[in-house]
């Protein structure tokens, strides 16, 4: 939540944590910036009368992150203010919850935007997953290791130093019976690690991935 009233983010915090929601609130700009560029988050509220944030900015800031790029984002402000409604659902808003917020009004967007955000969290869930992986970059091949996997992407480690953005193409054996192909691109680099996003992945390898993901998560 981006808010600087005091008794909104309280309020809001009482209301989802009734709902099993845990609640991240901040009120500075630059601070928020950093957060949805680093973090991955289910959903983000976003209070358009914020001071000192250009929350329009904002949510196209977050609509080009590779961390929240399909994050709802739930759009605070008053009905009677058109201008802004027009340019929050123009700069990527998914939801609107209209200022000043009541515990009606709360767990009504809650209620709409439900299904949208258990979708992203299915989509974020990680397990923990060991397995040897090729990777092919520009004509030269190399190994590495996979540390976790989501229905998105993995965490590798890998001794080879890969920049923000390259694209590659990678072979893992994600069961005994399954092997999976698959290009991606790489998001985060940390040193020897490197988190990467599946882009191109047929429906099959998938849903297996999916398959994999829930049954060890349940588990």
């Amino acid at each position: 939540l981006i808010d600087d009233d005091p008794a909104s983010r309280e309020l809001m915090k009482e209301i989802l944590a009734q709902e099993d929601v845990t609640l991240a609130t901040e009120t500075d700009a630059e601070e928020s910036a950093r957060l949805i560029t680093h973090h991955r988050y289910e959903g983000i509220f976003l209070n358009f009368g914020t001071q000192g944030v250009d929350a329009e900015g904002l949510s196209r800031k977050i609509r080009r992150s590779d961390a929240n790029r399909t994050t709802p984002i739930v759009m605070i402000a008053r009905k009677s203010d058109a201008d802004a409604l027009s340019r929050g659902f123009k700069a990527g808003a998914t939801f609107f919850l209209p200022a000043p917020v009541t515990r009606l009004k709360v767990l009504e967007v809650l209620r709409k935007s439900r299904g949208t955000m258990m979708v992203e969290r299915r989509r974020m869930r990680r397990i923990s997953f060991r397995a040897d992986i090729t990777c092919f970059v520009a004509g030269q091949e190399f190994m590495g290791h996979t540390l976790d996997l989501s229905e998105t992407g993995m965490a590798v480690e890998i001794k080879q130093k890969l920049a923000g953005g390259t694209q590659m193409r990678s072979v893992f054996q994600l069961t005994p019976d399954r092997l999976i192909e698959s290009e991606m691109v790489v998001r985060v680099v940390h040193r020897h690690r490197a988190g990467v996003e599946f882009t191109r992945i047929s429906t099959e390898d998938r849903q297996a991935i999916r398959d994999q993901v829930k049954s060890a998560a349940a588990d």
